[in-house]
C-alpha cells in the first residue's frame, strides 16, 4: 500500500494538439500504458461529496491497482493506493472488505461510514497513454475514450509544483497550444454521460 501526495497540472487539448505534443516528445516508437479505469460511489454520491473518487485501474498487462483520491487543493490530491497481488479477471459490480485490504483505504471508507455494499461500479472509461520523463516531473499525454465521448489532455505530475507551473506553462506557449482547464476524468465522464 502506498499513500503520496499527487501534485498535478493539466489541460485539455484538441486532437490537433494532441497530435503536435505527439510529434513533439518524439512517442511514434514509445509504447502506449493502455488502462482501463472503473469508478465506484455509493447510490448517495458518498465519495463525491467528500471530494474523493474511488478508482480500479487495470493495466494491459493483467496488473491493477485500487486508489482512493481525495482532492486537498486545486493542485494537490492525497492518493491511497493497493497494488493487487493478483490479476483481476472479473471487474466487481459491488465491493466488499475482502477485494480491498489496504489498512488506508478501509479506514478512509470506514471513517466516512460507508458501508461497504453500497458501494457500486458508477463509470468506467479507457486511457491510452504516453508517460514522458523530464528532471522536474512526468508528463502524460492521454487519449480517453467514456461510453459516450472521447477527449485529449496533457498531465505533469511533479514533486516542486512551482517549478513544474513554470516549466508546464513555457511547453504549451513553445507549441503555441493555449491552456484550456481540465476537471477530473471522473468529474468529465459524469459531465458527458448527462450530456451538460
Amino acid at each position: 500500500m502506498v499513500s503520496s501526495i499527487e501534485r498535478e497540472l493539466k489541460t485539455l487539448l484538441s486532437k490537433a494538439e494532441y497530435d503536435k505534443l505527439y510529434t513533439y516528445f518524439n512517442l511514434q516508437n514509445q509504447p502506449k500504458i493502455i488502462q482501463s479505469n472503473y469508478y465506484y460511489d455509493t447510490a448517495d454520491e458518498i465519495f463525491k461529496q467528500n471530494n474523493s473518487a474511488l478508482r480500479l485501474r487495470v493495466f494491459d498487462n493483467g496488473s491493477s491497482e485500487w486508489t482512493i483520491k481525495e482532492r486537498v487543493s486545486e493542485l494537490e490530491s492525497i492518493e491511497l493506493t493497493q497494488f493487487n497481488r493478483e490479476k483481476v479477471i472479473d471487474v466487481p459490480q459491488a465491493l466488499n472488505e475482502d477485494i480491498i485490504y489496504s489498512a488506508d483505504i478501509q479506514e478512509f471508507i470506514a471513517s466516512r461510514n460507508i458501508v461497504w455494499t453500497d458501494i457500486k461500479r458508477t463509470m468506467s472509461l479507457i486511457t491510452e497513454r504516453y508517460n514522458i520523463d523530464v528532471p522536474y516531473g512526468l508528463y502524460a499525454l492521454d487519449y480517453t475514450q467514456y461510453p459516450q465521448a472521447e477527449d485529449f489532455e496533457l498531465e505533469l505530475e511533479s514533486e516542486d509544483i512551482e517549478v513544474a507551473l513554470e516549466q508546464f506553462n513555457s511547453l504549451l506557449a513553445s507549441v503555441d497550444i493555449s491552456y484550456k482547464q481540465a476537471e477530473t476524468k471522473l468529474s468529465r465522464a459524469h459531465r458527458y454521460s448527462t450530456n451538460e
